[in-house]
């Protein structure tokens, strides 16, 4: 991964050790950071983070249906509320404490809503721009269904929080 790509993952909390861990790899033909999404040890989706200046859009993906997949990540100790973040490095920092999943967006598809309904609250944490809080508010409008829900709000992306201040923020909520 080239210093661009590295310089990123760092900023979002991840270490070399973590993103190997997690298969992220780098693309020289998209000139892209490539999240794996996996799923039984099966590869399911990816995202292609621009990491270099005027690379447009931010993430490609790819263009079918997602239907129910998600980026997961449960702590060592399994919480009986779920949070929602967008994206994959804000789900891997906020996994350390809560059961975490990323949407891999803004939008909540039915098949994901309906894996979400197993918890006793779900939590959006989307990040603190006019999509994120539009998203948030329309996610939350659909979970309202099948599960309570609630919002979580910090002036930066939770990747870019301190564990700290993820903890902090969490503490708020109850999430065991």
């Amino acid at each position: 991964i080239p210093l661009q790509g590295r310089l990123w993952l760092y900023k979002g909390g991840i270490t070399e050790t973590q993103w190997k861990e997690m298969g992220v790899q780098y693309s020289e033909e998209l000139q892209r950071v490539i999240l794996p999404v996996y799923r039984n040890n099966e590869l399911v989706w990816f995202q292609a983070r621009a990491v270099h200046k005027q690379q447009k859009p931010k993430y490609l993906q790819p263009s079918h249906d997602k239907g129910d997949i998600m980026y997961q990540v449960i702590p060592d100790k399994p919480t009986k509320v779920a949070v929602l973040t967008e994206d994959i490095l804000s789900a891997k920092r906020v996994g350390k404490f809560v059961n975490t999943y990323s949407l891999l967006g803004t939008k909540i598809l039915i098949g994901q809503a309906i894996r979400l309904a197993k918890y006793d609250k779900v939590y959006t944490w989307l990040d603190n721009d006019k999509a994120g809080i539009s998203g948030a508010y329309n996610i939350r409008r659909a979970l309202h269904l099948l599960t309570n829900v609630g919002n979580l709000t910090s002036e930066v992306d939770p990747k870019n929080l301190s564990d700290q201040e993820i903890e902090e923020i969490l503490d708020a909520i109850k999430f065991t």
